[in-house]
């Protein structure tokens, strides 16, 4: 039984939206980690980029959840409609 919730190109667009995100996040975790000048220098930055990291990390982790999630929706829109009886 194919648990498809939504339809293969909902599926398809998340599936790339979330790589996408949870990769930049991932990036800018890095960069607010290794304090890069020109994001945690300035007057307007935050006090501790460390905690902006994480966050960052934490952030790419929910996204990397949402990549499975809607991979495993791709995957059940294939199999419904290889099983589709069409007359």
């Amino acid at each position: 039984m194919a648990l498809a919730i939504f339809s293969q190109f909902v599926s398809v667009t998340f599936t790339v939206i979330s790589f996408f995100g949870a990769v930049c996040l991932s990036l800018l975790g890095y960069c607010y980690k290794i304090k890069v000048k020109e994001l945690t220098d300035s007057v307007h930055d935050p006090k501790d980029p460390e905690a902006v990291g994480n966050a960052c990390y934490s952030a790419a982790l929910i996204y990397l959840g949402l990549f499975f999630f809607c991979g495993c929706q791709v995957m059940a829109n294939k199999f419904k409609s290889r099983n589709a009886i069409s007359l």
